[in-house]
């Protein structure tokens, strides 16, 4: 059934839905009159049984509430699609995000052997996956019998994960009520990009969502200074080129690349070399401390490595994340502990050039 057929099914129930309308191909969307979908955008998915979340590859946008946009996303949807079954798209009314609204909510109904007529209530989109994953029965499942009053189901559903998704409590209420240990772990790791730590790694595809009200409060006062410490992270990575200048010379370090008419904030500031983690020991060992982010790069993390072609595809990475070290980067570091990092480094790196 397309998604377009269930809304069909609702509606003949009594319950409002977006006004949609579904279209085989691009020139069936150019027939159609678009003054029937209120406001100035509408939302082109996709329909492919191929494809469970349309998120994920591209197969949902909104865009212009105009003929020649809605085709536009058409043709780049068929070609993100391609070699993927498509039936055809929906066109459907945009709704913004409002007070009183919240995530999807899926109603489904069966005819079992054991128990008759079933109606299945829950969240939809990424939130079906999850709850799927982690439901614990006989904790996060309600069984209801008949006959039914709403009173009871409200009871009954009142505690459980997915109610509180689709109530709006949002993410945070479901991790802690559908089980602590996945509060302590996985949802640490979701926070900050799926990285785990330990075994270190990124473990699953996650957010970057570490900026809390009071760090925001701060950092808004902050950029009435931004402009000036992005200056003086300039002028040390200036320093640190021209300390390295002899180094670089003979092939022994690659300071960071330029693109001209840019300017970088130096968020950190790696160089390149050979025997990195004796370097990295050595300047430990002086008391400079160092970081190499991304030991293992992206595309061979167990959070991606299945979209990629493993070891070897892609050669340049690789190189670069065996050689990268970062080295301490702050707008407000004094010249002398500069010099001291800079002696430290070119120290260490003709010390593993020796050792080698």
């Amino acid at each position: 059934m397309l998604a377009t057929e269930g809304f069909e099914l609702v509606e003949a129930l009594g319950l409002r839905v977006p006004v949609q309308v579904f279209v085989r191909d691009r020139n069936e969307a150019g027939e159609l009159d678009l003054s029937v979908f209120p406001g100035e955008q509408v939302v082109l998915k996709a329909a492919s049984p191929a494809v469970a979340h349309k998120t994920d590859v591209g197969a949902v946008a909104v865009v212009p509430a105009a003929g020649t946009a809605v085709r536009a996303a058409m043709d780049r949807m068929a070609r993100r699609l391609a070699g993927f079954p498509i039936y055809g798209y929906t066109i459907a009314e945009f709704i913004p995000h409002a007070e009183g609204l919240s995530g999807e909510l899926l109603v489904g109904l069966r005819q079992t052997d054991d128990f008759g007529p079933v109606v299945v209530v829950g969240p939809g989109g990424v939130h079906a996956e999850l709850l799927a994953r982690h439901l614990r029965p006989g904790s996060d499942l309600a069984v209801l019998a008949p006959p039914l009053s709403a009173e009871r189901m409200v009871e009954l559903l009142a505690d459980k994960p997915a109610t509180r998704i689709a109530g709006g409590l949002g993410w945070v209420a479901f991790l802690f009520a559908a089980n602590v240990a996945l509060n302590q772990t996985w949802m640490r790791e979701l926070r900050n990009h799926g990285q785990r730590a330990s075994p270190p790694g990124f473990a699953r595809i996650g957010l970057n969502s570490r900026l809390d009200t009071i760090q925001a409060a701060v950092l808004l006062a902050k950029l009435r200074v931004f402009d000036d410490e992005i200056a003086a992270r300039n002028r040390l990575a200036a320093f640190y080129d021209h300390a390295f200048a002899g180094l670089a010379a003979k092939g022994l370090v690659v300071t960071p690349p330029r693109v001209a008419g840019t300017t970088s904030v130096w968020a950190q500031y790696g160089i390149q070399c050979r025997n990195r983690d004796r370097v990295a020991e050595r300047l430990r060992a002086l008391g400079i401390p160092t970081a190499v982010h991304y030991r293992r790069p992206v595309h061979l993390q167990p959070a991606y490595e299945a979209f990629g072609d493993g070891p070897g595809s892609l050669p340049a990475t690789e190189h670069v994340s065996a050689r990268i070290l970062c080295l301490p980067m702050h707008p407000y570091m004094e010249e002398a502990t500069a010099g001291r990092i800079t002696d430290g480094v070119i120290t260490a790196v003709e010390e593993g050039e020796a050792a080698a």
